[in-house]
């Protein structure tokens, strides 16, 4: 073990980062100072307020975050922790200081309550037992100026053979011995120490007692060993034991793991906070703003999404932590949680090179509205519309002006998970699952279901009612309450329902505009927009930016004149496709048709059948017949999310079930409010850059640097 001389591990941690030019004279008088108190015996002390003055100056608590990942019911008495290269231990002060009192090789240790316990499989647990694996009583050294003392007394210690190790109790540094299963024990110890031990003590200035066990205290021990290398207590619960892992100079970087096999980067804090936490250790992680970014992404969305998608998430993931902070802090003393609650976290080890510099290229932006980072809410999938804020919770919609809901044309929701999904549930299924999320007014099974409304701009429920055989009705309002009220069947309050054997209508977005003109033969698309006896009065029409719509015939070029007409250009004069009729389709991305009912391109690709509303920039416009292709013109830039015109249909799905039973058929993945993490990745494989995906999802919000904006929004 090595004992750090006033948190030495801490100078030389920081060192580089705060090294800064000073003046030659500045430079030889401290270089004066540093040999007097050296010669002095003082330096030790000198370099304590030196590092640790200079690490607090320059030290930024905002750009720390507490995670919890132990808290609560989830709390143990012991929990184990691996590192590659040993641990520095030491404690974690109000600020999130962390200050190194002592380094170990021990490559994996276990924090625990002190206390009595039993190892069993590196497992432990309290025990009553006056021999038990790790004791809570020790023999212990109080006094001043126990740091310049410690290898002296350790090694009395050890000759004696009791194993020693520091503590830092109440705000002090002390030494520790032995591990002893009751006070009597180690009374009768500490009576069987040498003179020599007892003289030394004594003529140093310090003292010799007995230590019990505190309902406050944890002990960092070798689960394989029992060996305590550690001890804190904090009375007043203002710090924390503190664990980071060692790393080599110039070598690998080093993480902690947990047993699941999770990496983290930063600091671990343990403690026994609270009351209910006497029997357990909660576990805090504490890191940097962007550490943290990069320990969600992986895990909120996929690490080899688009580069796009990954900034623009990024930019998310800040702006809503920096908006919630201290969401659990009066139950639980953490900034926010480690589950889809808060948002899902788990560390460095599922993040690639992708993750990392969608992370570093957006380092520090946020989302900014009013003056206040933005409560920058997201699901899994919207199923083609937001909710604004106030429908999902009841909120003030002038809180919260940039979550209203808005049409997702471009979100391909089918494809992903639990974008459209299906269930079945029976009267009385529904009776019991209402009574048990508190309806208990209703005395029956449920005979019917009546969706009173919808939120404004979109397809989620409001407002829902259900009553049962007798008459009995009970309506829930609020589409997220809905969601968590049905939560055993609905994935969203994104839905219809029926019986079964019904027909549910399903209204869908779609772009009005979402055929423009091509050419072909030579000719390019400026040229046919000059061709008055093609186009007539209507050379306005033409554009490059969509699709080659080749037929039977040669085809020349075509354009939507309607939403459910489109015109067909062709060598022998213009002929109309009549609604509900399929054209073929040639586009970079493969051969397939255009349904001129509801303006959508069905192109067969590996992946399978897609539907393209849009054509990322690098699609080709191709003229001819598919055997024939024809000339090329490359698309236009992609249009503003901004502008597109929207237009809605109504598509009936059979509600498929048991006769008697309710069918639920709906699209979408979570509350629905803000941004769709799967819509995100469909606007990033059509072309379209971070910030233009996160202005389609959060209105009238703007990117800047969070330093910036110190008011964070609640």
């Amino acid at each position: 073990m090595k004992l750090s001389k006033a948190s030495r591990s801490v100078a030389d941690k920081h060192k580089e980062k705060n090294r800064e030019p000073r003046s030659k004279f500045w430079m030889r008088l401290l270089a004066l100072i540093l040999v007097i108190l050296l010669l002095s015996g003082s330096l030790f002390y000198v370099l304590e307020f030196l590092f640790l003055n200079i690490y607090a100056q320059e030290y930024d608590p905002s750009l720390m975050i507490r995670v919890g990942l132990m808290y609560g019911n989830n709390v143990t008495v012991g929990f184990e922790t691996k590192t590659k290269y040993g641990f520095a231990l030491g404690y974690v002060d109000s600020q999130n200081r962390f200050t190194a009192l002592t380094q170990v090789t021990d490559t994996v240790l276990s924090v625990t309550c002190d206390s009595n316990l039993n190892n069993s499989n590196r497992t432990f647990t309290k025990t009553n037992s006056q021999s038990p694996s790790v004791g809570g009583y020790h023999i212990e050294v109080s006094g001043q100026n126990l740091y310049q003392y410690y290898d002296a007394i350790a090694s009395m210690f050890s000759a004696a053979g009791l194993l020693p190790f520091p503590a830092y109790i109440n705000g002090e540094f002390r030494i520790r011995a032995g591990s002893f299963g009751s006070a009597e024990a180690a009374a009768f110890a500490l009576e069987s120490l040498t003179e020599n031990i007892i003289y030394t003590v004594a003529n140093l200035g310090c003292s010799l007692s007995v230590a019990s066990p505190s309902a406050t205290a944890v002990s960092a021990v070798n689960p394989y060993t029992n060996a305590i290398v550690f001890e804190l207590d904090s009375a007043d619960r203002s710090v924390g034991l503190g664990m980071e892992p060692l790393q080599l100079p110039g070598g690998e970087p080093a993480y902690l793991v947990t047993p699941a096999g999770n990496q983290y980067e930063g600091v671990f804090e343990f403690k026994r906070n609270y009351s209910s936490y006497t029997d357990g250790v909660a576990l805090t992680n504490i890191v940097t703003l962007e550490q943290y970014t990069v320990g969600v992404l992986p895990y909120e969305i996929g690490a080899n999404w688009p580069i796009e998608a990954q900034k623009a998430f990024a930019i998310a993931v800040r702006s809503y932590v920096l908006s919630h902070l201290g969401k659990h802090g009066k139950s639980y003393g953490v900034d926010v949680c480690n589950s889809a609650d808060c948002q899902v976290y788990k560390g460095i080890g599922g993040a690639n090179d992708n993750v990392k510099a969608a992370v570093a290229a957006t380092a520090g932006q946020v989302l900014v509205y009013g003056g206040k980072i933005v409560s920058a809410f997201y699901s899994s999938s919207t199923g083609g519309t937001t909710v604004s804020a106030a429908d999902a919770w009841g909120s003030n919609p002038a809180d919260y002006p940039y979550l209203a809901a808005k049409p997702t044309p471009w979100e391909h929701y089918a494809e992903h998970n639990y974008g459209e999904w299906t269930v079945e549930v029976s009267p009385v299924e529904l009776y019991n699952t209402l009574v048990s999320k508190g309806y208990t007014l209703l005395r029956g099974p449920i005979a019917s279901i009546k969706i009173n409304s919808l939120g404004q701009n979109s397809t989620y429920i409001t407002s829902i009612t259900f009553t049962d055989i007798y008459g009995t009705p009970v309506t829930i309002t609020k589409s997220d309450t809905i969601r968590s009220v049905l939560g055993a069947y609905v994935r969203s309050a994104n839905f219809q329902v029926a019986l079964a054997g019904q027909t549910v209508a399903l209204t869908d977005y779609y772009y009005v505009d979402a055929v423009h003109v091509f050419g072909m033969q030579g000719k390019s698309a400026q040229a046919l927009a000059a061709s008055p006896e093609l186009y007539g009065s209507q050379p306005s029409a033409i554009k490059t930016s969509a699709f080659v719509l080749p037929s039977d015939e040669e085809v020349i070029g075509a354009y939507s004149a309607s939403y459910n007409l489109l015109e067909i250009i062709t060598s022998s004069g213009i002929a109309s496709a009549n609604a509900g009729e399929k054209i073929s389709v040639i586009t970079s991305n493969g051969l397939g048709t255009l349904d001129t009912e509801d303006g959508t391109v069905t192109v067969q690709t590996s992946e399978g059948r897609r539907k393209f509303f849009i054509l990322p920039d690098e699609t080709e416009i191709r003229g001819g017949s598919p055997s024939s292709p024809g000339n090329t013109v490359p698309l236009g830039p992609l249009p503003k999310l901004s502008t597109l015109q929207i237009a809605t249909s109504t598509r009936y799905v059979p509600a498929v079930g048991s006769p008697g039973n309710f069918v639920f058929i709906g699209r979408g993945y979570g509350h629905g409010v803000g941004m769709s993490q799967w819509g995100m990745y469909d606007l990033a494989k059509l072309g379209y850059g971070y910030l233009d995906i996160l202005e389609a999802y959060y209105t009238g919000a703007s990117v800047a640097d969070y330093r910036i904006y110190r008011t964070y929004s609640g």
